[in-house]
């Protein structure tokens, strides 16, 4: 059986496919928008109101 994307393969429908599919998207944007913030770690966490384990986990 051959998927469109790793998100059909796993998910039960198409619902879901479409739910993980925006999910990891929207992780990448939090990603790059972190990326280019200037500060540390701690700073970062400050501003994202996370913990520094919460953090390093979406990096």
């Amino acid at each position: 059986m051959k998927f469109h994307s790793v998100f059909n393969a796993i998910a039960d429908t198409p619902a879901q496919s479409a739910n993980l599919k925006l999910r990891a998207e929207l992780l990448a944007h939090i990603q790059d928008t972190l990326a280019d913030m200037d500060g540390t770690q701690a700073e970062l966490t400050l501003v994202c109101g996370l913990t520094q384990p919460r953090l390093n986990d979406l990096l």
